[in-house]
């Protein structure tokens, strides 16, 4: 099943070291030169997928699609594991689905839950795509560092910002890096 994922630019990757962890490996998203299957149809002749594929010891590869107006087609964005699921961050939505100025979280559970959005409270980043993110176990909270930032404009800039979301106050907080131009 990986096979179908080897052609595919800006998916985002998680892998889990602990030994009795499920999933092990996790794929979100991504976009390649348009062929289709069952993806989403992104105007310059490429395809962008929503499409969650999974690895656990015990169950082996499954493969998760959600709707559009669940979970819209991705490429771009960042994945991080938690306790209790996966949380995908940013990116880059097809189908005009990119609300710019705007970095969405959704939190994915497994194949029985839905995937739901987050309802941010206060500040968030612009829309942020090929970014890094970590989970910081003992703050509960997720760094988001890297990437780019596009603006409401449509203009790119490199991100120079360091942004940790909390859980669980599902708040926003910046910091700039030394030396970044607009700090």
């Amino acid at each position: 099943m990986i096979e179908k994922y080897l052609d595919y630019w800006g998916v985002a990757v998680a892998y889990q070291t602990e030994e009795f962890t499920w999933p092990k490996l996790s794929i979100v998203g991504g976009y390649r030169d348009a062929v289709s299957w069952e993806v989403f149809e992104h105007g310059d002749g490429f395809e962008v997928t929503n499409r969650i594929a999974q690895f656990s010891n015990y169950d082996g590869w499954k493969e998760h699609l959600y709707p559009v107006s669940d979970f819209p087609p991705v490429w771009g964005c960042a994945i991080v594991h938690l306790d209790h699921g996966l949380l995908i961050i940013g990116g880059v939505h097809s189908n005009d689905e990119t609300i710019y100025g705007v970095t969405p979280i959704y939190e994915f559970y497994g194949e029985d839950f839905p995937i739901s959005r987050h309802k941010v409270l206060g500040i968030e980043p612009s829309t942020i795509y090929n970014h890094r993110a970590f989970y910081d176990k003992a703050r509960h909270a997720v760094v988001v560092l890297g990437g780019v930032e596009r603006f409401e404009n449509q203009k790119d800039v490199p991100n120079a910002r360091v942004w940790i979301y909390d859980l669980k106050s599902r708040t926003w907080n910046v910091t700039d890096l030394p030396g970044n131009p607009g700090a």
